[in-house]
């Protein structure tokens, strides 16, 4: 998780990406189906993943506010653009309310 963190604050988006999407496979693995006592492992992971997609989308939203005064071609926004692309290619593997998406 800390290494994840560092690649998100190093501005290395899609990788931190790449990891948090198998953190969180990882963690539908560890709790396959809603129970009522989940696996305290697949929690705190969960909120891992959780935190982890915060300080993601925050410094997303740092590269779009920092491209768009710009006004120029931004490279680090093609990072912003790769991200979308992975999350929408792992909403298309396991689509929204289905295990494995939130």
């Amino acid at each position: 998780v800390l290494e994840i963190l560092e690649l998100i604050q190093r501005r290395e988006l899609v990788a931190a990406d790449e990891q948090i999407i198998a953190l969180e496979a990882e963690c539908v693995a560890l709790s396959p189906s809603p129970s009522p006592s989940p696996v305290p492992a697949a929690g705190r992971q969960a909120r891992d993943v959780a935190l982890l997609y915060e300080a993601l989308l925050a410094q997303l939203w740092a590269v779009v506010g920092e491209a768009v005064p710009a006004g120029r071609p931004y490279p680090p926004l093609r990072s912003v653009i790769r991200v979308l692309e992975q999350e929408e290619a792992a909403d298309r593997r396991h689509p929204p309310g289905t295990p494995g998406r939130p």
